[in-house]
């Protein structure tokens, strides 16, 4: 196991290294401290590497990992997944943190721990039958605690509200990075409840991949906000509530009258409200806002869209950005595709291709 294990540490210092670097070199772009964030976690790394290969490689008969849930790994995991999370709040709410708030998200962690910084005494656990007998032991469960500590994050990130026009984020994006930090915490935990190796090999990898799939968002993928200040922005970002049709008692049947009525609710909801630009906007979602199903609600996309609802939806997005290029070909195309309610530049430019037949960036040199 110890080349397996050289050979993934190696794997993982050598990706985070390159995240970081590149992050770093870029870290101007972006317009917050997102790059900032996600380099300085990834270089963690890399300094964790480094401590792996001292293991591995200086003390390779040092039996090290002979008890479970060690207290300096408990600590330390917990703090560097902590400031994985310190990345998506960004991304959701650029200027959320303040100095206040960034002590208020470390507080979990600053509360648990003085028993460790203090050298409190901890008990070797040979297994996981050693936690059940000594749980009644504040050594013991301030560990389960602190592994627990994930969870809630992973909780209170999926909780966390933010507005769709100030975010490069929209829910898919937050439930899919709460679960990749998900599976980190399995691995690594796992490795900590069990010590078996193939645990912590498969750790060390899918971190380093972890961070090449979040550099190549940031760099490739992600939309920034456009600025409140603009003049074609500021009306749509601070557009107030728009007063809701009353919901007819026929509303939700199948008759001809009751379908004519929806499509005016759905035409309602999406023209004068825009709520096409919304980038979590779902048929489901749509349904609920007209009083509706989403049956109801797909029958009328068909009958009076002439199409389904992601060809609808996708097809207003397309036509806001052909509009706004034709007004201005030289405009901001990221900037066009955030306002369009996209939050990836991947995702907008094949749209807009598989509908106009040609690129944006060719659409608008043809202009």
């Amino acid at each position: 196991m110890f080349q397996f294990a050289l050979i993934a540490t190696t794997i993982e210092m050598t990706l985070c290294l390159s995240c970081s670097i590149l992050l770093w070199m870029r870290r101007r772009e972006a317009g917050d401290h997102s790059r900032h964030v996600l380099a300085g976690v990834s270089f963690t790394c890399v300094v964790w590497s480094l401590g792996k290969y001292h293991e591995y490689i200086v003390r390779p008969d040092a039996n090290i990992y002979t008890n479970i849930l060690s207290p300096e790994h408990c600590f330390l995991g917990l703090l560097c997944l902590i400031f994985y999370f310190f990345y998506p709040v960004i991304v959701m709410r650029p200027r959320w943190f303040s100095w206040r708030r960034v002590l208020l998200f470390m507080l979990p962690w600053l509360l648990v721990s003085p028993p460790y910084l203090l050298g409190m005494p901890f008990r070797s656990l040979a297994n996981a039958g050693d936690i059940l007998t000594y749980i009644t032991e504040f050594n013991v469960w301030w560990r389960v605690l602190t592994v627990s500590i994930v969870a809630i994050y992973m909780i209170l990130l999926l909780m966390l509200p933010f507005n769709w026009r100030y975010s490069s984020a929209d829910s898919s994006w937050v439930r899919r990075y709460t679960l990749a930090i998900a599976l980190m915490a399995v691995f690594y935990f796992g490795y900590q409840l069990t010590l078996w190796m193939p645990f912590h090999l498969v750790h060390q990898v899918y971190v380093g991949l972890f961070f090449v799939y979040y550099t190549h968002f940031e760099l490739k993928e992600r939309l920034m906000p456009v600025a409140a200040s603009s003049p074609s922005t500021a009306v749509e970002a601070h557009k107030g509530p728009q007063e809701q049709p009353e919901a007819d008692d026929d509303a939700s049947t199948g008759s001809a009258d009751a379908q004519d009525l929806l499509w005016q609710r759905i035409k309602q909801e999406l023209d004068a409200n825009q709520a096409w630009k919304n980038p979590d906007l779902t048929v489901d979602v749509l349904a609920r806002m007209v009083g509706s199903n989403k049956t109801y609600v797909h029958q009328a996309f068909a009958t009076y869209g002439g199409t389904n609802y992601k060809d609808y939806i996708n097809r207003r997005r397309v036509d806001f950005i052909a509009a706004q290029l034709r007004s201005k070909p030289n405009q901001n195309l990221e900037n066009l595709f955030y306002r369009a309610g996209y939050r990836s530049r991947t995702t907008a430019g094949r749209n807009f291709k598989d509908m106009m037949g040609i690129s944006p960036s060719d659409y608008a040199a043809s202009l």
